[in-house]
């Protein structure tokens, strides 16, 4: 309806419906009408804070790296306790999801790369690693370079790589998988 409408509707009034008919059909009429509205305008309020809010879930997921599909619908997201000891009752975007992430870029290794493969396809690259104090204790992932280039994988700050001062690990083209595992606040490569 139109405000001419409404208008309209509100300039009635007794005298123009006799015996009180206004009073005992239109009134009522127009007062359902009008709380009809305020139903529907009450819906579409609430309708917009669920979208809101799954909006913001969205981008929370997006900003964090993980599946905006959830826990369980990644390609083998379920966590196993035997893979991940202690750290398997993580809250679950920290869990691994056994996928492969390529990155043929520089890029930094984050909590949510937990036992993921890491792969370089292509160029040459740098993989920096998370500070360990960041991750959990038993945190791994693996990497495997098949690019034709070198692949580093350098330290983040002043962290030490197998307990010693070193600052990256030269991963030649065509490596066989290697693992990186954060043990007592140390990172470890294996392999």
């Amino acid at each position: 309806m139109s405000a001419d409408d409404w208008a309209y509707l509100a300039a009635r009034s007794d005298a123009d419906f006799p015996n009180g008919l206004f009073r005992t059909f239109f009134r009522p009429s127009l007062n359902a009408v009008g709380r009809t509205a305020q139903d529907v305008g009450a819906l579409a309020t609430q309708v917009q804070a669920y979208l809101d809010s799954i909006s913001a879930i969205y981008a929370l997921t997006q900003a964090l790296g993980v599946s905006a599909y959830g826990v369980g619908l990644d390609a083998l997201k379920l966590p196993r306790a035997g893979d991940l000891g202690s750290a398997a009752y993580r809250d679950w975007d920290a869990q691994h999801g056994i996928v492969t992430n390529t990155q043929n870029a520089a890029y930094q290794i984050t909590l949510h790369d937990f036992g993921k493969l890491l792969l370089t396809t292509s160029g040459t690259n740098t993989y920096t690693l998370p500070l360990a104090t960041d991750l959990p204790d038993g945190w791994w992932c693996l990497y495997h370079n098949i690019s034709g280039a070198n692949l580093t994988v350098q330290r983040f700050g002043s962290d030490t790589i197998n307990g010693a001062v070193t600052t990256s690990l030269l991963v030649a083209t065509g490596s066989a998988m290697g693992r990186i595992i954060r043990r007592s606040n140390t990172i470890f490569q294996i392999g």
